[in-house]
């Protein structure tokens, strides 16, 4: 139950990452830069650890610049969370197969910009 509740959240997190529309009116400041996966900390997971490499690199190479704050923001939250969830060995064991059911659900969103995962 609690898995099914995560990945309700996980996806509408997502899905309203996707959707949410904002005017950029000002310049990107020249010290923003894109999040790497060599500056992100792993969750230390492997199925989390190559979801998120694979959806950080949508994300940074194909998600159009206006439509790009919204996931990486929801990625940056998601990648907290399963980081906290894999500090927790009781919860570990069950984040591997919410990873995996993660990715089965964002594909049709990196099918969206051209990317597979």
């Amino acid at each position: 139950m609690k898995k099914n509740i995560f990945l309700t959240a996980l996806i509408l997190t997502l899905a309203t990452g996707a959707c949410t529309k904002k005017q950029n009116t000002t310049a990107p400041s020249p010290d923003t830069k894109p999040i790497t996966t060599e500056s992100a900390a792993r969750v230390g997971v492997p199925e989390c650890d190559d979801y998120l490499n694979k959806y950080e690199q949508c994300i940074n190479e194909k998600v159009p610049e206006r439509a790009r704050a919204g996931l990486q923001e929801a990625f940056e939250q998601t990648r907290l969370q399963w980081k906290g969830m894999a500090a927790d060995e009781t919860k570990k064991a069950a984040l591997a197969a919410a990873c995996q059911e993660a990715a089965t659900a964002s594909k049709s969103m990196a099918s969206t910009y051209g990317c597979e995962f």
